[in-house]
């Protein structure tokens, strides 16, 4: 549950901002704009610079990307396929070694894609979300000043959506 009243400045700052049109005369709408875009330009200039080198790292090591995944599904494919037909097999040994080296994979790759979640997935996505807020704020139409506007109404949209039970 988010507060009614935090729900409510959300929506007055964001009637205050999406107002500048109203408030401000045309010299101070552009001196607020620029304020605030020469705030958010190094913040979007240095999530590009963040995404494009994770995005390198990414392809550079594609080979791992893709063998990780694939050792899941052949540990899965062989647990699911394998197991059921394996007591007519002659030899325990080799049963337990293939039931083994099967739970083996399924382990390592499950935690190196547990990992790989939580050291790039993660932080990438939040970085393309930060990027995109500031490219959005940026280049809005009517100006940085109604974007900031615009996303506390978002934000009040969604903090109204956690109140609603369904």
């Amino acid at each position: 549950m988010v507060p009614e009243k935090c729900i409510l400045l959300a929506q007055m700052i964001a009637s205050l901002f999406m107002g500048l049109d109203y408030f401000l005369n045309e010299k101070q709408r552009v001196r607020l704009n620029d304020f605030l875009k020469s705030h958010l330009h190094p913040l979007l200039n240095s999530e590009m610079l963040y995404l494009t080198s994770k995005l390198e790292k990414a392809k550079n090591n594609w080979l791992g990307i893709v063998l990780i995944p694939m050792f899941l599904g052949l540990s899965l494919l062989t647990a699911h396929y394998i197991f059921p037909v394996m007591e007519g097999w002659l030899s325990l040994r080799f049963a337990l070694i293939v039931i083994f080296l099967t739970f083996l994979t399924l382990l390592i790759s499950a935690l190196k894609i547990l990992d790989a979640t939580f050291e790039e997935i993660g932080p990438i996505a939040f970085s393309f979300f930060k990027a995109a807020i500031a490219r959005f704020l940026v280049n809005c139409p009517k100006g940085t000043g109604f974007g900031v506007g615009f996303l506390f109404l978002v934000l009040s949209f969604i903090c109204r959506g956690f109140n609603v039970t369904w």
